[in-house]
């Protein structure tokens, strides 16, 4: 009878990891990365409603994340040229993993942010934290086509004024209580790295 528990429990625990290792490749293949920082669906929709975005367009997407951004555009704009650009190879891989099961256009490239060359760009959608934003917001300022609108999830490019500010309000997720709790008191440091669920929409 001891034995018969024994294996039940085993069971249960093989079937719940297996479950979860599920869940983390659906997750990766098929919607994406940057758990803390999710695209939703509903605000990428919401974002590109602000954009004026004809088909001749090439937006950019800089930090790849979840590439929600390039997704919702896809959908709406087919024709539209699509580019991912990530300083992580591993992002890269998977990315044209998930693109290819999906049988989308977007491109994605490896390269340092730094020096992606956004010359093309009519959009740059921005998915980098403020620290980053500090060392490239001239590049943002100078680099893509005149005219060009650059957009910002969550946080602000440092000494620039957006034209615009889309106000959102984060997800409440079922996970939220395992780490959720109190809001502890930051430090200044933590403050400006910290998303403030902002979009904010720059003109170049």
């Amino acid at each position: 009878m001891n034995q018969t528990i024994i294996i039940i429990i085993q069971a249960a625990i093989l079937s719940t990891a297996l479950f979860f290792i599920f869940l983390s490749l659906r997750e990766l293949l098929f919607f994406g990365f940057a758990p803390f920082l999710p695209s939703r669906p509903e605000l990428m929709e919401e974002i590109i409603q602000q954009v004026d975005i004809r088909d001749d367009y090439a937006v950019y997407s800089l930090g790849y994340g979840r590439s929600g951004f390039l997704w919702a555009v896809e959908k709406k704009f087919p024709t539209v040229k699509l580019v991912g650009i990530d300083d992580s190879r591993w992002h890269c891989l998977l990315a044209r993993l998930q693109i290819f099961l999906r049988g989308s256009h977007i491109k994605v490239e490896y390269a340092n942010f730094y020096q992606a060359d956004i010359r093309q760009a009519d959009i740059v959608f921005c998915y980098l934290d403020v620290g980053i934003l500090r060392e490239i917001y001239k590049k943002l300022r100078v680099e893509p086509q005149a005219g060009a609108l650059v957009i910002s999830s969550g946080f602000v490019i440092p000494f620039s004024d957006p034209v615009k500010i889309l106000k959102t309000q984060p997800k409440k997720r079922w996970f939220n209580f395992l780490i959720g709790g109190q809001e502890k008191i930051l430090t200044e440091k933590e403050k400006e790295y910290k998303p403030d669920n902002n979009i904010y929409y720059y003109e170049v």
